[in-house]
């Protein structure tokens, strides 16, 4: 069987980082994501890897992605990657094609973001950000899910949108669909023992179903058409999956197995909050030289936190300078710690003066790397601090899900690909085979046809041709000057989209008579046959 590549649609994993303006980490330390897993890469376990200030480069954020070693049947997967990096005021992507991951590659972004100048000033601070990365999987793709069965798909779904000679009329919550009995029975027999007909007289005839829903019955009646799946809410899916399991439809059932999930990942620096107001007298801190609060927090590195003020006259008297300076007790070295506060100057009527807004970390010694002076002018004799600090040590916490993102923008892309048109022509040719339900029969010289003139019509001009030209008695035509043979070819084709013939001589007589037909996609069906079969018997005679 022929195989080319394509492009499956996109797994996506969006990891949302809470509190990043705390984050502890200095350059070549790294953040990661808990695993989690893809089953649209044959179940392998994969983890995303964030360094805040650097891998190779201190002044650009790197983000990658790490396949796990876990043993799998998949020594390489060969993906494309896309890295998008969101935060308050911009958003930043970069893509990476044709990347080969083994058990314990990693492969990413080195330069994903600038995150300082180069006179080391740190340009980069955001509450929260959201790295999502997109894989999209360069796996074999077969033939079944060729032009040849979409052409198909695509004709039974003007056909289920025309209603044309539909022979049944369902009312599912006061809602008409128009079907065709035969395509029920062929794709899924079980849905008919769930209708309730309210009179087999009339035609076409009428029955109501209550077992679903409006929206679920509407993908589940295009899913037997085309073997399309279209499935945008999380809600709606498992709806549809019931349905599947219900009506025993075992190739909805895989394809529903086989839709790629969204794994969103919760991320959040471990902070601790603190807020207070602090009511302070010019006089009596200029008496005291220094006022000295002492707040507790319980980090793994430490318990008490001190803030220390001092106001120091500026030589020209027009300015005082504020000193705002914090401290630790039983630091722990070695052990990161970042500290973000905002300081509001308020007067006693609670008029805003002015507002301290900085963040800082503590060296290994426990020293206080911070911003420790402002210069204000004349402070007034009495005023509020109202104080809001967040400390955070390097303990963050995680969670992971996989679900379907309603407001993901991957579904419009990525819904078209979810098909099973390989069941689909299947079905439709045993259908042919059956003869049931055939509302035609075509008698060509000494054979006989049974069909279905509604699918036969939506296929092909030709055949629309055919039924206007020759007259229908008692639903039975005769059509005399065409060869049984290749007309047989021609209806089985527009069944399902195959062809079933192995001699070189009637693949030619089919390709001819394709072109006369000006059947564009049964022409191409007929010369890519015989280009492989020329292939194979010029790679014999050379074996040979």
């Amino acid at each position: 069987m022929k195989h080319n590549y394509s492009l499956n649609p996109p797994f996506s994993v969006t990891w949302n980082i809470e509190n990043f303006n705390m984050c502890p980490l200095n350059y070549q330390q790294k953040i990661s994501s808990p695993s989690f897993v893809v089953q649209a890469l044959g179940g392998t376990r994969w983890k995303l890897i964030l360094y805040p200030k650097g891998l190779p480069c201190p002044d650009y954020m790197s983000a990658y992605l790490l396949r796990e070693t876990y043993h799998h049947k998949f020594e390489k997967i060969i993906v494309d990657l896309e890295f998008t990096l969101i935060c308050t005021h911009m958003e930043k992507s970069t893509k990476l094609c044709n990347v080969s991951f083994g058990e314990g590659n990693y492969h990413g972004v080195s330069k994903l973001l600038r995150i300082r100048y180069r006179n080391g000033k740190y340009i980069f601070s955001c509450k929260k950000i959201t790295l999502i990365c997109r894989i999209t999987s360069r796996d074999e793709v077969s033939l079944h899910n060729s032009s040849d069965s979409l052409y198909l798909s695509n004709h039974l779904l003007l056909l289920f949108k025309s209603s044309y000679l539909a022979d049944i009329v369902i009312n599912c919550r006061k809602e008409e669909f128009r079907v065709h009995t035969a395509i029920i029975m062929a794709r899924c027999p079980q849905l008919l023992d769930h209708l309730h007909f309210v009179n087999n007289t009339s035609f076409p005839r009428k029955a109501e179903i209550f077992k679903f829903e409006i929206s679920v019955f509407k993908h589940l009646l295009k899913y037997i058409y085309t073997g399309i799946i279209s499935v945008p809410l999380h809600n709606l899916r498992v709806k549809l999956y019931e349905a599947a399991y219900l009506l025993d439809m075992e190739d909805l059932t895989e394809t529903m197995d086989s839709l790629p999930d969204i794994s969103s990942i919760n991320t959040a620096f471990s902070t601790e909050q603190c807020y207070f107001t602090w009511t302070i007298e010019k006089s009596h801190l200029l008496r005291q030289r220094s006022l000295i609060r002492i707040l507790q927090f319980n980090t793994m590195y430490f318990h008490d936190l001190f803030i220390t003020l001092q106001i120091n006259p500026v030589p020209e008297g027009i300015q005082e300078n504020l000193s705002v300076h914090f401290g630790l007790n039983s630091f722990n070295a070695n052990r990161p710690v970042f500290l973000w506060y905002k300081i509001f100057l308020n007067d006693t009527q609670g008029n805003r003066l002015y507002c301290i807004h900085r963040k800082g970390s503590f060296a290994n010694d426990g020293t206080w790397l911070g911003n420790k002076s402002f210069d204000f002018e004349m402070l007034p004799d009495e005023f509020v601090l109202e104080c809001h600090i967040e400390v955070s040590d390097d303990t963050y916490t995680s969670q992971v899900r996989t679900t379907i993102d309603d407001s993901s923008p991957d579904w419009e892309l990525n819904c078209r690909y979810y098909r099973s048109t390989f069941q689909l022509s299947k079905d439709m040719n045993r259908l042919l085979e059956s003869r049931k339900f055939s509302d035609t029969i075509i008698r060509c010289k000494d054979q006989k046809f049974a069909v279905h003139r509604a699918i036969l019509e939506v296929r092909s001009a030709f055949f629309r041709k055919l039924f206007k030209q020759f007259e229908i008695i008692n639903g039975r035509m005769t059509v005399n000057p065409i060869s049984p043979y290749l007309l047989h070819c021609v209806i089985v084709y527009a069944y399902s989209g195959m062809i079933k013939i192995t001699k070189r001589k009637k693949l030619i007589n089919l390709h001819k008579f394709a072109i006369a037909l000006d059947m564009h996609a049964l022409k191409q069906k007929c010369a890519s046959c015989l280009h492989k079969e020329k292939k194979s018997i010029s790679l014999k005679r050379n074996l040979g």
